[in-house]
Parts: C-alpha cells; structure tokens; sequence
C-alpha cells in the first residue's frame, strides 16, 4: 500500500487458460473503512478480488495471412464469455466485413457468424486498399472506377459508399435478400450446394449469406481488373514520363489469375473426388480431398491457408467447413493479383509520385494496417472474466 495514494497494488498472477487472454496490473482504491472496492466474498468466506483481463487480437502481418490466431481468439471469448463482450467489437467493424451478412432472427449462431465474419475480413481486406487506390487512380484519368454491375446477378453496386455510408449496405443486402428466389439459380452450384439441400443441407438463410459474399467478392475482382485497365489508360495520358522512366508495367498474370475459372476449377475437383467415391476403398471426404490440393505460384496446399481445427469450437459442421474452404481458394485467386500489384505501385513509386499518384494508405498493405484503418482496437476488455478464479 502506497502512503502517498492510500492505494493498495495487486499483481495478480493469472495464468491464462489460453495464450490470448493476459492479466494487467490491477489497482484498487481503500475506502477509509478498510474496504477493497467491488471486492466480495464469496460462499466459503474467501475475498474475491474483481479485476480485469484483456484479450489481444492478434494480426498476421504476413504475405498470405490465415484467419487462426484472430478466430480463435474471438470464438473463445465468445463461448467463454459470453458473445455480448463482443458488441463493441461488433459496431467498431460497422459494414466490415464488405461480404458478409448474417440473418440473426432464422439462423442465430454467433459461433459461425463470428467465424464467418473473420474468415471473410481476411479473405476481402485487399478490397480495402483496392478502393483507396481506385479513388485516386480514376481522378486522374478522370473514370469512376468504383460503380461496378456484380456479372453474376445484374446489380450495380458503388463501392465507394459500401465503405462510407452506413446506411448503404442494409440496404443493398435488402435489396438482395428481395430479389434472391428469382436469382439464385444463377449462384454457381458449387457456391450453393453445401446449404440448398444438394449436399444433405437446406439452409436458405445461409445460402443467402453465400451468395451475397459470393456478389461482392465477384465485384471486387472486377475491381482489381479496373484498376489494371486503369493504370494502362495512365500511362498513356502520362506517355512521356513512363518511357523517360524506363520501366516495366504490371505483369500480364494479373490478368490471367483474375480471369482464370476458380468456380469450374473447384467444380473438377469435386467431380473427381465423386469418381474416387465409386471405390468403397476411398473413404476422404470432399472436404479433406480439397485441403490436399496445391494452389499455384506459392507452392501452398489448400490446407496451408486455413485451420479447421479452432480451439474453444463448439460447432463441428462439415458443410461449413468444406465452404470455408472453397471461399479461401477463390480469395487465394483474387488476392494474389492486388499483391502484384501493389508491389508494382511500390516498385513505381518514384514515376507515380512525379505524375500526382498519392495513396493515402500503406503500401503494400498488410491485414494489421486495415485492422488499424477500419479502427479495430488491439486489445478487448472482458466484461464477464472478472474475477481471479474465472
């Protein structure tokens, strides 16, 4: 106890029942009466000291970063805790993730929803840093280039008030979800089968939710093909420059990787796996014949990029599992093309900065910086794991 304070200072050593929780100094004020405020006893007589912990969220700062130290953190305060400490959490992210979308009333598992809400802020964050890049870009060749027509379902969507206008994106799901019966044929199968009823489930809320994700992950590689089309009309305004500059433009694999079919890649997949079905011998099911497969460029598996296997999960639902994965292998094909071409921006720094190219974001943008920008806090008060002995 300090004389000068009248505080009495308590280094509680916790050990935390996983690496994402931490103890903190904790300080209480002595009332001239000798009690420790909010302290309490409890049924055999023993003071209970309340105090706080905090959970870290952790963020991958790497080239391909995977969804498993952040999901996990989140699932076990969720089901530990209690998913109420994660509201503030909740309005902080605000139209975060871009993709995702949740019907709370018909389907409400907050483990799965939480699990989808970070699955899919690792799979779009390069969106974020596409639109920054959109924005400055089409003002100096003088083309929106961020009012996009989703190719699969005919709707326009502005990217720029996706991210800015609050009130956009309810209803633009709105919208969706009322034209979603007459649309939903046109879903590629193998991003409906898992939840229409083809694979033994028949979930509508979450098919839904799939094909939505599914709209403006479509966009965003469209977006990612504008910018490309775009930095070629900026050099011709600016011709003179780029030749006295003497570079090289952005590698034609962009192109190749944003075109190629993911949907009729993944569909073979699974009509060969059926074929190896006809073996009663063969008993791997789809899900664990998609983690084996090698994705090109990195040399990575399927099964390099997602964990399946999350601590403090409750729910083992193989259906979901298999769209999580075929979610992460359409996001590998469209993430690595914005990689090359931000390492283009960086690499044509000194000709860009000449012509009046200035981004307002970090280059090349990593998933900590976008936790940082969209204002996510790096550590979460828990409300509920208060007391020593929780």
């Amino acid at each position: 106890m300090s004389e000068e304070t009248e505080v009495l200072e308590f280094e509680v050593k916790l050990t935390p029942p996983k690496p994402y929780l931490q103890h903190e100094l904790i300080v209480f004020d002595i009332d001239p009466e000798g009690n420790v405020a909010d302290a309490f006893f409890d049924e055999d007589g023993n003071t209970v000291i309340v105090g706080k912990r905090m959970a870290k969220v952790p963020c991958p700062a790497v080239l391909v970063p995977t969804a498993d130290d952040l999901q996990e953190a989140i699932i076990a305060i969720g089901n530990r805790y209690g998913w109420d400490e994660l509201k503030k959490l909740e309005e902080v992210l605000g139209v975060f993730p871009l993709s995702h979308t949740w019907d709370k009333i018909n389907f409400d598992l907050p483990e799965l929803e939480w699990e989808g809400k970070i699955e899919a802020m690792i799979e779009e964050f390069k969106m974020f840093p596409a639109i920054k890049i959109a924005e400055v870009l089409g003002s100096l060749i003088d083309l929106d280039l961020l009012k996009i027509t989703d190719p699969i379902f005919g709707i326009e969507i502005d990217l720029a008030k996706l991210v800015s206008d609050p009130e956009y994106k309810p209803k633009l799901v709105e919208e969706f979800q009322e034209k979603f019966e007459e649309l939903k044929d046109m879903l590629p199968s193998i991003d409906r089968e898992n939840f229409d009823g083809t694979d033994g489930v028949d979930t509508p809320a979450l098919t839904i939710s799939q094909a939505f994700k599914t709209m403006i992950n479509e966009v965003g590689k469209l977006l990612s093909m504008s910018i490309y089309n775009g930095f070629v009309e900026l050099i011709k305004i600016f011709k003179e420059v780029w030749e006295a500059a003497g570079l090289e433009f952005i590698p034609t694999l962009v192109l190749d990787l944003l075109t190629f079919d993911v949907e009729g890649f993944i569909q073979g997949i699974k009509d060969k796996w059926k074929e190896l079905k006809k073996d009663l011998n063969f008993t791997t099911s789809f899900r664990d014949y998609l983690l084996e497969i090698e994705l090109p460029l990195l040399g990575f598996t399927v099964g390099d990029l997602i964990n399946l296997d999350i601590k403090d999960k409750k729910i083992d639902w193989p259906n979901w599992d298999t769209q999580k994965i075929i979610n992460k292998i359409g996001a590998y094909f469209r993430d690595f093309p914005q990689k090359i071409m931000e390492d283009w921006i960086k690499y044509a720094t000194d000709f860009l900065s000449e012509i009046g190219f200035k981004l307002p974001i970090p280059i090349p943008f990593t998933f900590c910086a976008f936790l940082e920008a969209i204002g996510v806090p790096k550590e979460i008060n828990l409300k509920n794991a208060l007391t020593l002995n929780a």
